[in-house]
C-alpha cells in the first residue's frame, strides 16, 4: 500500500484529495489507483449495476467515501446502497461493496477490508481479480470467500457473470 500521513478527522472530512484517500484511525492512506484494465472493469460493472437499480432497489456509487467505523472511512471501487438519497459520506450499511484488485493490491488486505465492510453491515462483498480472471464473493463476515466467475449477491437476482465483463474489457483494451 502507498504512503500514509496523520491528519485530524475534521480535516479529512473537509478536504478533497486527488485521488481521494482513505482514513484509517487518524492516518490518511493513499489508495492504489487502478490502471486502464481496472478502470474499464469498474466502468462495465457500474453500467451493469445502474441498469439493474430499479429491479434491485439500489443506488450505485463509484469511489464514494463510506464510514466503516468512527475513525475509518473506506472508498470501495463500487458501492450499492438502498435507493434513497445519501449524505456526502455514506454511513448506512451497503447492500454490496466491490473492490477491483490493482497490481499493487494484495488479496489479504482486500479481505481485511471486506471484513470491515461486513462489520458495518454490508450484505455482500466482491473482490474482482483481473489478473486471475475471477472474483471472490462473500455474504457475511462468517461466510467463506467463494472463488468464482459468477459473483453472487444477497438477493436471488443479484449476480454477475464476470466472463463477459472480462471479454469486453479485453476488446476495449486490445488484448
Amino acid at each position: 500500500m502507498a504512503t500514509s500521513v496523520q491528519v485530524p478527522l475534521n480535516e479529512y472530512l473537509s478536504t478533497s484529495y486527488r485521488p481521494d484517500r482513505e482514513y484509517v484511525d487518524g492516518m490518511l492512506v493513499e489508495r492504489n489507483v487502478g490502471q486502464s484494465e481496472h478502470a474499464r472493469i469498474q466502468a462495465l460493472l457500474t453500467a451493469l449495476f445502474i441498469s439493474m437499480e430499479e429491479e434491485w432497489g439500489t443506488h450505485t456509487f463509484t469511489e464514494q467515501r463510506f464510514r466503516t467505523r468512527d475513525t475509518r472511512f473506506r472508498i470501495p471501487d463500487i458501492l450499492l446502497t438502498s435507493a434513497r438519497p445519501q449524505p456526502p459520506v455514506i454511513t448506512e450499511a451497503p447492500i454490496l461493496c466491490v473492490e477491483i484488485l490493482s497490481p499493487e493490491d494484495s488479496m489479504a488486505e482486500m479481505k481485511k477490508k471486506g471484513v470491515e465492510f461486513f462489520e458495518r453491515g454490508a450484505r455482500a462483498v466482491w473482490i474482482i481479480d483481473p489478473a486471475q480472471r475471477c472474483g471472490y464473493w462473500s455474504l457475511g463476515a462468517q461466510d467463506e470467500w467463494h472463488k468464482a466467475v459468477r459473483m453472487e449477491g444477497p438477493m436471488p437476482t443479484m449476480y454477475v457473470d464476470l466472463e463477459p465483463i472480462f471479454r469486453k474489457a479485453d476488446r476495449s483494451l486490445m488484448r
